[in-house]
């Protein structure tokens, strides 16, 4: 792992966990248009809609949160770290809707494609008052090969 590697401390937050997906939570795509065919109408169709609590208690969070939740983490690290270079790990879900919020996602790098396995590397010129982005690789899966993990796929050909 990347703190045995590098001897650094892991610090969790709550904020960098995937979009709640409420009562479709662990349920295949097949189940839940068979258990909840309105709800999986209404997610796929109505913008930022939030898919109703499920039994497991937890309610479901439209985009908008999670975008909001993924931004104030990160402006939160990078304030908090500033001159540093930290490591985040999270969630695809999480990065694109951040990465899309600062203008660094699919609009700017079209070709990139954030998978389950990808590493993005964004540069911070961060002060207390104001934060600039910008991004030095996104959705880069070279490390993978490198380690004979899996063939790199062309995210055109995605």
């Amino acid at each position: 792992t990347i703190a045995k590697k590098t001897m650094l401390s892991v610090n969790t937050d709550q904020r960098l966990r995937e979009l709640s997906f409420g009562c479709f939570e662990g349920l295949s795509v097949s189940d839940v248009k068979k258990k909840f065919p309105i709800e999986w109408s209404n997610y796929r169709s109505v913008d930022d809609y939030k898919v109703p609590r499920g039994e497991h208690g937890r309610e479901g969070e439209s985009a908008a949160e999670l975008t909001k939740r993924a931004v104030n983490i990160f402006e939160e690290l990078a304030r908090n770290h500033e001159n540093e270079t930290i490591i985040v790990v999270c969630h695809g879900g999480v990065l694109r809707s951040w990465t899309s919020n600062i203008g660094l996602g699919c609009l700017k790098f079209p070709n990139a494609c954030i998978s389950k396995i990808c590493a993005t590397q964004i540069l911070v010129d961060g002060r207390k008052s104001s934060i600039r982005w910008d991004a030095e690789t996104v959705a880069e899966t070279n490390h993978l090969k490198e380690i004979g993990y899996v063939e790199v796929i062309n995210a055109a050909e995605v």
